[in-house]
């Protein structure tokens, strides 16, 4: 796959990432890797979470997987961004031949991480000039 990656802008003082997945493992060593480098977490379990969540807290980036309960990843992606277009989203997923994916892909640009994650790239977006 052939998406660059967003990274975060270092201007800010305290950056907020907000991580939605339904694994709580992955939350857990992905919070661990971000609160290492200073970032302030916020969690979401599924999509709904994760648009309420962004409504009120604004992140900076948000992690988001594919296929979660209650409101896929796509679907939340597309919400976030009719309420902030500039939103930075980056997908996680094992599944980056899902349809939604795909069907995203011919319309908007689109970041995805792959699981099993690598530990590299997770810093390279979370580091400043990265």
């Amino acid at each position: 796959m052939n998406c660059e990656l967003e990274t975060i802008d270092s201007a800010q003082k305290t950056k907020i990432i907000l991580i939605v997945d339904d694994i709580e493992e992955i939350k857990k060593s992905f919070s661990f890797i971000a609160k290492s480098l200073g970032f302030k977490i916020l969690l979401a379990d599924n999509g709904c979470e994760a648009i309420d969540v962004y409504k009120e807290k604004m992140p900076d980036i948000v992690f988001m997987d594919v296929r979660m309960p209650i409101k896929n990843g796509c679907d939340a992606f597309k919400e976030i961004k009719e309420f902030d277009s500039n939103a930075k989203i980056i997908f996680m997923t094992a599944f980056s031949g899902d349809p939604c994916i795909l069907e995203l892909m011919t319309s908007h640009h689109i970041s995805i991480i792959e699981k099993p994650f690598q530990l590299d790239k997770i810093m390279k977006i979370l580091q400043p000039n990265g």
